[in-house]
């Protein structure tokens, strides 16, 4: 990210540090960074931070929790099977977190805006697909595009963080 686009959406930038940064890739730091956006939208604070950063990883029981608005982020997000053996209540505090998190940055147009210059900025080759059906044949016709243009708002999407887990990153897709 280039200076100029720090200058101008400096909490958007801001975000994506957090959120994409190279030392966000070992555990427990991995889980930081959503954690920090979180504190920066009035989610969380540094109580619940710290919370996190204690709460027994094997637990199963949303009292071990140490604040109540953890407790309350937490009860409020759905769980599938509460008895699955997997099943740590760090985690669903974590993904309950990172779900009002993804809200709360989607609705920050800054955060858009900073997406759309940083990507905009790099040198990517845009690959386009046409798909057509012709009988019982499958037809793709490609295209590519350079410099690519990205059209649409950049938002965040969580399929990495769950109740009895976490396996990857925050993502994002143009929507």
């Amino acid at each position: 990210m280039t200076p100029k686009i720090r200058k101008a959406y400096p909490r958007g930038s801001k975000v994506i540090d957090l959120l994409g940064g190279e030392s966000r890739t070992t555990f427990p730091a991995y889980h930081q960074g959503p954690l920090d956006v979180a504190k920066m939208y009035g989610i969380i604070n540094n109580a619940d931070i710290e919370a996190m950063n204690v709460v027994d990883r094997g637990s199963k029981n949303i009292a071990d929790l140490g604040t109540k608005k953890l407790q309350a982020l937490t009860s409020s997000q759905g769980v599938k099977e509460m008895d699955n053996p997997a099943y740590r209540v760090y985690f669903h505090a974590l993904a309950a977190i990172v779900n009002q998190m993804v809200i709360a940055v989607n609705d920050d147009e800054e955060f858009g805006d900073a997406m759309k210059a940083a990507l905009n900025n790099n040198n990517f080759l845009q690959l386009l697909t046409n798909v057509k059906i012709r009988g019982k044949d499958l037809i793709l016709d490609y295209t590519g595009k350079y410099p690519a243009v990205f059209e649409g708002k950049p938002v965040l999407r969580n399929k990495a963080y769950f109740a009895t887990g976490q396996k990857g990153r925050i993502g994002f897709k143009m929507a």
